[in-house]
C-alpha cells in the first residue's frame, strides 16, 4: 500500500485554535460547524478502510514509529518502554499494548463522531490519565502528524484525499482539545497553573 507523505501536514496553532470557542471550551454548535455531514461520513468511511485492511495494532505501531522518527526524544514520555531500543520496540508487549490502546481510543472517538458531546467527558478523563508524564501541547501536535501519516498509509492515496485529510485534522483537533483540557486541569491541580501548557 502506498505511503502518502502526509508528515508535512502540520496541525498548526491556528488549526488547533479553530477547535475552540468561548474561553477554550468547544460548544456543540461549534462541533457541528467544524465537522460537516460530509466530513463525518469521510471519517467513518475511511476508518472502515483502516479497520478492514490493516491490523489496528500495526497501524498504532506505525504511528509510534513515525512519532519516534520525527521526535526521538518523545520515547522518554513512555516509561513502560522508554528503555527499550527503538529497533526492538515492535517486540515489546508494553509498546504493542499501548499502540493498540491508542487505536482503540481512536475507534471509540470515531464511533461517537456524530455525537461528540457524549464523548467529551471520556476525552477529558483520558487527558487526565496523562498527568505527570511531562506531556505538553507540542506532543499532541507531533502525535497528530504521526497519526495522520499512519492513517494515510493505511487508507491509501486514492481515499486519503485532501478533503479526507482535512476532516481527520479537524476531528483530531476536537479530540485533543478535550484531552488537553483534562490534562491541563489535572496538571494545574498537581503542579500549579503553568505546568503542561
Amino acid at each position: 500500500m502506498a505511503n502518502p507523505d502526509v508528515a508535512t501536514v502540520a496541525l498548526s496553532t491556528e488549526e488547533q485554535s479553530t477547535a475552540t470557542e468561548r474561553d477554550g471550551h468547544l460548544t456543540s454548535e461549534r462541533t457541528d460547524e467544524l465537522l460537516s455531514a460530509k466530513q463525518i461520513n469521510d471519517i467513518v468511511r475511511t476508518w472502515a478502510i483502516v479497520e478492514g485492511s490493516r491490523d489496528l495494532e500495526d497501524v498504532g505501531m506505525k504511528m509510534f514509529e513515525r512519532l519516534f522518527a520525527i521526535a526521538p526524544q518523545a520515547v522518554e514520555l513512555f516509561p513502560k518502554f522508554a528503555n527499550v531500543p527503538i529497533d526492538k520496540l515492535k517486540y515489546d508487549d508494553s509498546y504493542r499494548g499501548h499502540a493498540m490502546s491508542v487505536m482503540q481510543a481512536v475507534q471509540l472517538a470515531v464511533s461517537s463522531v456524530d455525537d461528540l458531546d457524549g464523548l467529551f467527558s471520556t476525552l477529558r478523563d483520558l487527558g487526565t490519565v496523562h498527568t505527570g508524564l511531562g506531556i505538553q501541547d507540542i506532543h499532541f501536535l507531533l502525535v497528530g502528524q504521526s497519526l495522520l501519516w499512519a492513517l494515510g498509509a493505511a487508507i491509501g492515496v486514492k481515499d486519503f484525499t485532501p478533503e479526507v485529510q482535512e476532516a481527520w485534522t479537524k476531528f483530531y483537533g476536537i479530540v485533543t482539545e478535550k484531552m488537553k483540557e483534562g490534562l491541563h486541569e489535572a496538571n494545574s491541580v498537581r503542579y500549579g497553573d503553568s505546568h503542561g501548557l
